[in-house]
């Protein structure tokens, strides 16, 4: 007799720590029982759902929003796997209940990175609480013989992303037939087109393809609304170039999801559902969040979404310490409390306070007091990963070593991928185009200090606004260490709107400067440093990053306040985040209704 082998692996804890609430749910064992069977058959062995208490799930459904009868053009669906919310997962299941039988198909993140296979299924039962969801076994197993996937049962043993959802689906799909799967993030592209090809041939018509994934981690709730901007603009708008840079859990199970759609011409999603942790527990004062988006594909048009998302830094520098500091413990040591908020945005841009090249440092062996910088090349490839996009190369640092060093670190800027805006001499302002989901965006860089060509920055803010985008001015200007925004950067400020400026970003202080509403757009005087290795405390140790979600309507500014030590960049606590913006919103003048958004660290304005 031929079997597959399945090894006794006994009993096991799971513990789900929701440390993004500050709760805890403890997954008790079931009893497993292991038995060969033949390849040929479908298994009697069974997986178990997290909670085997009914009255979990029951109260879910409680708990639920009631909806409309199933509609019959729903081709799939998203839900979230974080139980502190088990009522959403209820309510979009609620959308596609049906006694009917049909196949489902789950695809899941594999958050362990458990098993050998890039994508893995498994053809055993699972026991919920609503009794036994039965595996579509047979069309597993051709799936196995015909593409990328394997059978492997003991990954999906600690497996919430699965084991959380399928009593919903027992539930709400009495006699459905279950296809788990779960999706290493290594997937090749190819691999991945392959066996959506491969899964669509394969399945019958009666199918609903579920993904079960949650959205922006380890963020405030200010921080997680910002990413999710994105995020559901990209699903809306079937964005596989967006796709590859979001906040989520799996972008390759998404894309699954989303392909499989498309393929069927569900291309209309429908919203039932976005919030986060926070605001489920109604606590702001977390710092780490999950987010949740929920909702369903139905036969359609895609569901219009064009928002486009800004993440923008202040100064960034790379030279002297700070390299030093990278030199003893790897490039991404300034990056590495940040790294999650740099992903999910459109584009990532901030100035650079120097010029990427191969001349020798130095700062690194000359003096301290000499004020030259220049950035390994080497660290492009690394912060193209990490998330940016974009640099200003507008500043008094970009010609420490002359035009051939501007000219071979705007060169080593694009070959790496990444774009660059701006002149140091406001002769060639190099202006930045980029459409997003149908959004034109224009970079504007400017160098106060080169005493030339201001006419010319104000004649390309006019031609970029006449060419219809959002124009964004990068003002390098004021006067260091001043809080307060001198008389020559108001009146320059004000210059750039009548211009045709819709927001203008400065930097060059080195600390956070006033905000100030003119004629309905926003002057940011400084965001103050971003990688710096100034003082570890008082003004120059602490930054402002600004996100903007951008529709034809409308502008929505989320303010970051974050701390600098040791050459590292930080999203501040609660508290503190709390005490700057508040700092903030006292220092800035005739804000109107805009200042106690200011406060909350969220605010829009009509475009």
């Amino acid at each position: 007799m031929t079997g597959r082998t399945k090894s006794n692996l006994g009993l096991f804890f799971t513990v789900l720590v929701g440390v993004t609430a500050g709760f805890t749910i403890a997954y008790l064992p079931h009893p497993q029982k292991y038995i060969k069977t033949d390849t040929s058959s479908c298994p009697t062995d069974f997986h178990y759902s997290y909670f085997s208490t009914k009255s979990f799930y029951d109260k879910a459904y409680e708990k639920a929003n009631k909806v409309p009868p199933r509609n019959s053009s729903i081709k799939g669906a998203l839900v979230n796997h974080h139980l502190l919310a088990p009522h959403l997962i209820a309510e979009t299941l609620n959308t596609v209940a049906t006694d009917k039988p049909l196949t489902v198909v789950l695809v899941s993140p594999n958050h362990f990175y458990a098993g050998q296979s890039k994508i893995i299924s498994s053809t055993y039962q699972w026991d919920t609480p609503y009794g036994t969801l039965q595996s579509d076994c047979e069309t597993i197993m051709k799936l196995e013989n015909n593409s990328i996937l394997k059978i492997e049962e003991t990954p999906f043993i600690k497996e919430h992303g699965i084991s959380g959802i399928v009593p919903f689906i027992k539930k709400s799909l009495p006699h459905a037939k279950i296809i788990p799967l779960i999706v290493k993030d290594n997937l090749k592209q190819s691999d991945l087109e392959q066996f959506i090809e491969t899964l669509h041939k394969t399945l019958g018509d009666n199918v609903l393809v579920i993904g079960s994934f949650d959205f922006s981690h380890y963020l405030s709730d200010v921080a997680a609304q910002f990413h999710d901007d994105k995020s559901l603009a990209v699903i809306s708008n079937f964005d596989y170039i967006g796709l590859q840079t979001l906040d989520t859990d799996s972008i390759p199970g998404l894309e699954i999801v989303m392909k499989y759609m498309e393929k069927e011409g569900a291309l209309q999603f429908n919203l039932l559902a976005h919030t986060n942790s926070s605001e489920v527990i109604r606590d702001s004062t977390i710092d780490e969040t999950t987010s949740y988006i929920n909702g369903t594909f139905s036969i359609g048009e895609k569901t219009k979404n064009d928002t486009a998302t800004i993440l923008a830094f202040g100064d960034m520098m790379l030279d002297r310490t700070v390299r030093k500091k990278m030199n003893e413990n790897g490039n991404l040591y300034p990056f590495n409390f940040i790294k999650r908020f740099l992903i999910g945005s459109d584009i990532v841009v901030a100035n650079a306070e120097g010029t990427f090249t191969n001349f020798p440092s130095v700062t690194m062996v000359a003096k301290s007091d000499i004020l030259r910088f220049t950035f390994d090349p080497n660290l492009l490839p690394e912060l193209k990963r990490l998330g940016f996009t974009l640099f200003s190369q507008a500043n008094n640092h970009t010609l420490d070593f002359g035009e051939e060093g501007l000219e071979e670190s705007e060169n080593l800027i694009k070959e790496n991928e990444i774009d660059w805006f701006g002149d140091p001499k406001n002769l060639k302002p190099h202006t930045f185009y980029k459409t997003i989901r149908g959004q034109k965006i224009a970079f504007v860089g400017y160098h106060q200090f080169s005493g030339q060509g201001f006419d010319t920055v104000i004649n390309e803010i006019k031609s970029a606004k006449e060419s219809d985008s959002f124009v964004i001015v990068y003002p390098h200007w004021g006067n260091e260490y001043e809080k307060e925004a001198t008389q020559a950067q108001i009146k320059i400020g004000h210059a750039f709107i009548d211009a045709g400026a819709d927001a203008v970003l400065g930097s060059h202080p080195h600390v956070i400067e006033p905000i100030e509403i003119y004629k309905n757009k926003v002057i940011f005087y400084s965001l103050g440093n971003f990688i710096f290795d100034q003082s570890s405390s008082g003004p120059t140790s602490e930054g402002l990053s600004v996100g903007l979600s951008i529709t034809p309507k409308k502008v929505t500014y989320y303010l970051f306040p974050f701390d600098i030590k040791k050459s590292q960049a930080k999203l501040m606590s609660y508290e503190k985040r709390v005490k700057v913006l508040n700092e903030i919103s006292e220092n800035s003048t005739d804000l109107g209704w805009v200042k106690n958004g200011i406060i909350k660290g969220l605010f829009s304005l009509n475009r």
